[in-house]
């Protein structure tokens, strides 16, 4: 069955625990741990995978599609204000692997953290596929 993963990263988190404290950087990745819950399906799994970053696994989902739905999310947390009262605005870079022809786990989240690095790498608040 197909399945695809993305890493997802969230763009100059340090500046915002430098500006607004850790207590404020906890509540943006709660908040963005509800709208990942909420928009992406039971079946996905979604974790933290490091500091700031997010692995999301989505079975029964190729990779046309996988990268539909990022692109979907990547805009709907650029408009999406953080925290209340604080108005915090903030993007996010991810980059999308499908799985092909019997590779590891390890194989297709680095492939997926290639395509991250290279959303960074080109100006950030990108989906790289």
């Amino acid at each position: 069955f197909p399945l695809s993963l993305a890493l997802i990263d969230i763009d100059f988190f340090k500046k915002i625990n430098d500006n607004y404290g850790h207590l404020t950087g906890d509540c943006v990745l709660k908040e963005l741990s509800n709208l990942l819950k909420n928009n992406f399906r039971d079946s996905d799994v979604v974790v933290r995978y490091g500091g700031e970053e997010i692995l999301v696994i989505m079975p029964f989902t190729d990779k046309g599609s996988a990268c539909e739905k990022l692109e979907n999310f990547r805009k709907l947390v650029e408009k999406y204000k953080f925290c209340d009262k604080k108005n915090i605005k903030l993007t996010i870079s991810a980059g999308v692997g499908g799985y092909e022809n019997e590779e590891t786990l390890e194989e297709l989240i680095l492939k997926a953290d290639r395509n991250v690095y290279f959303a960074k790498k080109h100006g950030r608040n990108k989906v790289k596929c």
